[in-house]
C-alpha cells in the first residue's frame, strides 16, 4: 500500500461525506423545492473548493501514511508515462493531480450538475411562490 491509496481514500471520503450530508438535507420530509437547490449549490460549492484543498489533502494523507509506516512517496512512473508541463516533466505529484484528482472531482461536479439541472429549471420557474 502506498500514500497514493491513502490520499485517494481521503479523497473519495470527503466527497461522499459531502454528498451524504446534503442527501441526507434533501430526503427529509419538510424539504422544499429551493431548500432542495440550496443544498445542491452547497454541494457544488464544496467539491470546488475542495479541488482547490489538493496540497492540504496531499499533507493529510502523508502524515497518515507516516503514521502507519507506508511508503510516503508518489510511485516514479515510467519514461514514456512522464508529461510535460510548460516545457519541463512534470513530478508524479503534479501527474496525479492534473490526471486523476482534478478528473475526479471535475467528474463528480459534472454529473451532480447534469442530474440536477432539470431542478433548477423548475426552482427558475416556480422561486416566485
Amino acid at each position: 500500500m502506498c500514500r497514493v491509496c491513502v490520499l485517494m481514500s481521503s479523497i473519495w471520503f470527503k466527497v461522499l461525506k459531502s454528498i451524504d450530508i446534503r442527501n441526507q438535507m434533501i430526503q427529509k420530509q419538510d424539504c422544499t423545492l429551493d431548500l432542495a437547490f440550496r443544498n445542491v449549490e452547497a454541494l457544488l460549492d464544496d467539491l470546488k473548493a475542495l479541488r482547490d484543498r489538493f496540497d492540504d489533502l496531499v499533507r493529510e494523507a502523508t502524515l497518515v501514511a507516516e503514521a502507519l509506516n507506508i511508503d510516503a512517496e508518489f510511485p516514479e512512473l515510467r519514461q514514456n508515462l512522464r508529461l510535460k508541463k510548460d516545457g519541463r516533466d512534470m513530478t508524479d505529484k503534479e501527474r496525479f493531480r492534473c490526471h486523476v484528482f482534478n478528473l475526479l472531482i471535475d467528474s463528480v461536479i459534472g454529473g451532480i450538475t447534469e442530474r440536477f439541472r432539470t431542478m433548477g429549471g423548475l426552482y427558475e420557474k416556480f422561486s416566485f411562490l
